[in-house]
C-alpha cells in the first residue's frame, strides 16, 4: 500500500503560528494538549504524582543453548521478565470445570485401585521357603551337630550355608547374607 503525499497547506494560516504539539510517545495514541505555560491566563500545572513501580523487571534472560550445544557469542539483548503477584488460595486450576475435576478424581481412584490390586497379587505369590526349613537338626555332640544325617562343626558349610556357631541345643548359620537359628526338637 502506498502513502500519498499530503499537501503543504493543510492547516489555515491562524494555526501555523502556534507551535506544533510534541510527537506522541510510544504507547500514547493521542497527542498531548499544549503546555500550561502556552495557554493564555493559565496557572502553572501541578507536579505529576510519583509513578508506580513497573510490573516488568529488566533482568537479562539467558539464551537457551542451541541444538549443537554451543551458545551464540556477542551481546545478549535484555528481555523483560514478567512478574506475577497472583497468590492463589488453592491449587485448583480455574480452567477446569467441576466435571473435569470429577473425571480426574475418578481416574486417580482407578489408578490407586489398580496399584492396590497389583500389590495384593504380588503378596499372594508363593514365596521361596526359608533355607533353614531344608535343614533337619537331629542332634548335638559337643561342638558338632548332626544335620540331615551328617556331622558338621562351626566354620563348615552345608548346601551353601555356613555354620557360625554350635550351641547346647541350637545352631546359628548364615545363608546369602541372612543369619538364621535352628533349634533341636
Amino acid at each position: 500500500m502506498t502513502q500519498e503525499a499530503a499537501p503543504a497547506d493543510i492547516f489555515p494560516s491562524s494555526e501555523k503560528s502556534r507551535p506544533a504539539p510534541p510527537p506522541a510517545g510510544p504507547g500514547k495514541g493521542t497527542p498531548q494538549p499544549p503546555a500550561a505555560s502556552e495557554r493564555p491566563g493559565a496557572q502553572p500545572a501541578p507536579e505529576p504524582a510519583p509513578q508506580q513501580p513497573p510490573l516488568i523487571s529488566s533482568a537479562p534472560v539467558q539464551p537457551a543453548p542451541s541444538a549443537a550445544g554451543a551458545l551464540k557469542t556477542g551481546p545478549v539483548p535484555a528481555q523483560p521478565r514478567l512478574v506475577s503477584y497472583y497468590r492463589p488460595k488453592s491449587d485448583r486450576d480455574p480452567t477446569f470445570s467441576p466435571e473435569d475435576y470429577s473425571r480426574l478424581k475418578e481416574a486417580e481412584l482407578r489408578r490407586l485401585e489398580a496399584e492396590e490390586q497389583r500389590r495384593l497379587a504380588e503378596s499372594r505369590k508363593p514365596k521361596e521357603p526359608a533355607f533353614e526349613s531344608r535343614l533337619r537338626l537331629q542332634g548335638i555332640i559337643g561342638t558338632a551337630a548332626i544335620i540331615n544325617g551328617e556331622m558338621y562343626s562351626a566354620g563348615q558349610t552345608i548346601n551353601g550355608a555356613k555354620i557360625l556357631k554350635v550351641g547346647s541345643n541350637y545352631i546359628i548359620g548364615e545363608y546369602k547374607g541372612r543369619k538364621f537359628r535352628k533349634v533341636l526338637r
